[in-house]
């Protein structure tokens, strides 16, 4: 997520002043790093969330942030792991969690295994997604101008189970190849598409049917008219095995 280019959009900045977009429970993924840290939202310029299969083990995840603040003064007093002349700050004693600056202003946050990833692909160890990966050519469809995306190429269960990935068990999930979704926003508008290549085209017809019927469900449960509008927006799409869902939410 770019959140420089979603600050230009005030639909963003509006939902972001009403904390709609930052919540600081426990069960939000970024609350234990943005603790973690001692980070402000507003410390953040942009973020990184990565799931992935790597060499130290089955799985591993970690996050990276570009920060507007210093954070040296921050980690001085926290132990360090030295490696490949980086420096790996455990910021718990008591659970795996690390940060390491990968760049003056961007920090990788996770297990010390996820850290040491992040410092291989930084410094060339490890492949980056471009380097010749199958999901290179998923990440050229986002555009540029995208300020939130993501791409995903899921396992199938039994490959999940056989390499100990966590990924959910989803039948909708499974159902694709790949699927990649971005937002490209504008100063009163955010323009919103996901695209999902099936495994064949019956598994594209399920995909479709099933959402449209969360749509007609969570049209008829909308008690708020401007969702309700907000959600008669959304086109869902289906061309052969491939899946398109659109819309346009504007600002009120």
């Amino acid at each position: 997520a770019d959140f420089k280019s979603l600050r230009s959009c005030d639909i963003f900045n509006q939902l972001e002043k009403d904390g709609r977009v930052w919540s600081f429970n426990e069960k939000n993924d970024l609350t234990p790093y943005l603790k973690a840290l001692n980070l402000n939202p507003t410390d953040i310029q942009s973020s990184l969330f990565a799931k992935y299969l790597n060499s130290y083990g089955t799985k591993g995840e970690f996050h990276l942030f570009e920060i507007s603040r210093d954070l040296n003064p921050y980690l001085e007093s926290k132990s360090v792991t030295p490696y490949l002349g980086s420096k790996l700050y455990r910021l718990k004693d008591d659970e795996d969690l690390f940060v390491t600056m990968v760049e003056p202003s961007i920090v990788a946050v996770g297990s010390l295994n996820g850290v040491k990833m992040a410092v291989d692909v930084m410094q060339h160890k490890e492949k980056t997604i471009k380097d010749g990966t199958t999901l290179n050519p998923i990440l050229e469809k986002v555009p540029p101008a995208a300020g939130v995306w993501g791409i995903s190429q899921p396992l199938s269960r039994q490959e999940a189970a056989t390499r100990g990935a966590d990924q959910s068990t989803n039948a909708m999930l499974e159902a694709f190849h790949h699927y990649y979704f971005f937002g490209v926003p504008a100063p009163h508008t955010i323009k919103t598409h996901f695209v999902g290549v099936a495994k064949g085209e019956s598994e594209a017809t399920f995909v479709r049917t099933f959402m449209i019927g969360m749509l007609t469900f969570a049209k008829l449960k909308a008690e708020d008219q401007q969702v309700a509008e907000a959600l008669d927006q959304i086109n869902i799409d289906r061309s052969g095995n491939s899946i398109h869902v659109s819309a346009v939410v504007n600002s009120s």
